[in-house]
């Protein structure tokens, strides 16, 4: 039974007397609540009035604030495929929300590749050859049933000025008729912990596509955040309508020139603190709502939008994010893991000798490892050459889970990673890298769509190597134990450096572990 809250309604009147009790739309029928764990329930109600809850044999009671919010905390429950019934009482008035599991329960949050659908992934890509993902991903989504794999989806919602309390959503479970609206990498993601932790998994879905991450950062973690809400306001004052018409009259114009079929275009909106352009506007519309709800931990797949503003400083931004939802959610240093940029664009048969900002974002997701409880997700071998969102998420998915298992529930037998470049040392002519997460060992490998990587004789690739004049060349590179490489070429006698997969679609790159994950990016100098 689902209780829907509209929270301007609730801000400007905080002496409300409320008609029913009121809950966030995240407490409803089917909800998942996360095992093993202190659960925080909240809600509104009359002021002074007495909130009890009970639930899986327990009962919690707690008085409603002045401004008619109440929260209380019940106690760890063991997961299990009970399907449990919590009673609130307030007063006389009583409401009972039914079918609720407890189990593993994640955020998943991000730009378009993850808020991207099995409904939008059934359907063909701009890029031939990928028939065969299209195909697996709507089988899955017309026959998978799983009443114990359910998500919830936060719809767009942006607030640079207030921070909402609810949303309008429901939670489903995978099945014919929802599994089509389930984000796909979140529900690979959950589909490999359900099959491996063997209880209920319930996912939070908030995320927008095209949208950078400082929308999704806390208030709290910007330092002068009144003074970029008063530059926003200023910006909007003086936002010039007439001018944004014609330009983008002069945009259709161009497409007109260039044979496009023409219509006639609308008139641009102006701009307004609900834009999700704005920083915090999305974690206060679409984060917020579902703070403090007990999770295990989030998963993040966002940074394209961050190609086309000061790419340099994604690895600061993502820290903070990171920091800022850990300070809201107070439940300590949450495993967060997040993916890196798939590769896209097409190749480029040169070394890169000057900066690329897709490179910039994935080498900045690089150094953001060493933020505590993260781990990376690398897609280098899974991207589309013309579709920047690629269709194969069954391995974002598959990819996210394994750092999961490995890391968050300790399944150590699970890889978590590819090779990850930890050092190097030079030696006479050439450069010898030291990896960790090498697994059973280094290997060359192949990957092909949804096919395991196959190791292969082709000769190791994707490293360049330069020297003192920093020219950068292709590299001879071969490995020498189970988790080193050497790399050296030979009018290059004293190198200077390395990198490997320094392009934006580096598929020459096929350095793996034999659990056949790829190794990410990296240089040997500072960037």
């Amino acid at each position: 039974m689902r209780r829907y809250l509209s929270t301007i309604y609730l801000l400007l009147n905080s002496s409300i007397a409320w008609a029913e009790i009121q809950l966030p739309a995240v407490f409803s029928d089917g909800a998942v609540l996360q095992c093993e764990a202190d659960l925080p329930v909240w809600g509104w109600a009359d002021a002074g009035s007495t909130v009890t809850v009970q639930f899986a044999g327990q009962t919690a009671t707690t008085t409603v604030t002045d401004n008619g919010t109440w929260k209380l905390t019940l106690q760890p429950v063991a997961a299990s495929y009970q399907k449990h019934t919590m009673r609130i009482e307030v007063d006389t008035e009583s409401l009972q929300l039914t079918d609720i599991l407890v189990g593993e329960v994640w955020l998943c949050s991000g730009q378009s590749n993850m808020e991207s659908t099995l409904d939008f992934l059934s359907t063909n890509t701009v890029d031939p050859g990928f028939e065969s993902v299209v195909a697996f991903i709507t089988n899955e989504r017309n026959t998978t049933n799983d009443e114990f794999l359910r998500h919830i989806k936060v719809p767009r919602k942006a607030n640079a000025e207030n921070a909402e309390l609810n949303f309008n959503g429901a939670w489903k479970h995978a099945s014919p008729q929802n599994n089509g609206q389930f984000s796909a990498a979140a529900y690979f993601f959950g589909k490999e912990l359900r099959k491996h932790l063997d209880r209920p998994v319930g996912l939070l879905n908030s995320s927008w596509g095209g949208k950078r991450i400082e929308p999704f950062i806390p208030p709290s973690q910007f330092g002068n955040y009144d003074q970029i809400l008063e530059d926003a306001r200023e910006r909007i004052q003086n936002h010039d309508a007439a001018k944004a018409e014609q330009d983008y009259q002069q945009v259709v114009m161009t497409w007109q020139e260039a044979g496009s079929k023409g219509r006639q275009p609308r008139k641009p909106a102006a701009p307004s603190l609900r834009s999700p352009g704005l920083p915090t506007s999305l974690y206060n519309g679409m984060i917020h709502p579902l703070v403090p709800y007990a999770m295990r931990g989030a998963i993040w797949y966002q940074g394209e939008a961050n190609t086309r503003t000061i790419p340099e400083k994604y690895g600061a931004l993502l820290n903070t994010l990171v920091k800022g939802w850990r300070q809201e959610w107070q439940q300590g240093d949450f495993p967060f893991y997040f993916c890196q940029l798939a590769a896209y664009t097409a190749p480029l048969s040169d070394p890169l000798q000057n900066k690329d900002p897709w490179v910039t974002v994935c080498h900045q997701m690089f150094l953001s490892t060493n933020i505590p409880n993260t781990g990376m997700v690398v897609l280098n071998d899974v991207g589309q050459v013309k579709d920047i969102h690629p269709r194969n998420k069954v391995d974002v998915g598959l990819r996210l889970s394994k750092w999961a298992l490995n890391s968050t529930y300790g399944l150590k037998e699970i890889v978590a990673s590819g090779p990850h470049y930890r050092s190097y040392e030079k030696r006479e002519n050439t450069i010898v890298l030291t990896f960790d997460h090498s697994g059973s060992g280094l290997m060359v490998g192949k990957k092909t769509l949804l096919e395991p990587t196959q190791a292969t004789e082709e000769p190791l690739g994707g490293f360049q190597i330069c020297g003192e004049d920093r020219e950068w060349k292709w590299a001879s590179a071969k490995i020498i134990s189970n988790n080193e490489v050497e790399a050296f070429h030979p009018s290059i006698p004293q190198p200077r450096a390395v990198r490997y997969a320094w392009q934006p679609n580096p598929i020459h790159a096929n350095l793996y572990n034999q659990e056949g994950l790829p190794t990410s990016l990296f240089s040997t100098e500072a960037e």
